[in-house]
């Protein structure tokens, strides 16, 4: 008796990888790019962060509307961002003339969002 795989199984086994890659690879794809999405919103999170830090040590104050006088080159003009910071993962760069609109939600607390305009 010969030891060895007979066609019908070596065509099962090719098509059980080939469905296999089949459901795999836009699993994966779909899953990469989530997480893209993710690190590009903790790098604004790291701006937004850096914002909060620039207006507690420049004492700004504003009780209600919006503050619009805050730009990403301000930000790392001044040191409170690295350069590297404002940049996404994903290879976009942010540019430096984006505005970090600041408005007070209901409860009193600041929330940024990354504009180009503020209005």
């Amino acid at each position: 008796m010969k030891k060895g795989f007979t066609l019908i199984e070596m065509i099962a086994v090719i098509l059980l990888i080939g469905l296999l890659t089949v459901f795999a690879i836009p699993a994966v794809v779909n899953q990469i790019g989530k997480k893209s999405d993710e690190v590009d919103e903790v790098t604004e999170k790291i701006i937004y962060s850096a914002t909060e830090l620039y207006i507690e040590q420049k004492d700004i104050i504003f009780t209600e509307g919006t503050y619009c006088d805050i730009t990403l080159q301000k930000l790392i003009d001044e040191g409170y961002l690295d350069r590297n910071s404002a940049t996404y993962p994903s290879g976009n760069e942010i540019p430096t003339n984006r505005i970090i609109k600041v408005t007070k939600n209901t409860y009193n607390q600041n929330q940024y969002e990354l504009v180009k305009n503020c209005e």
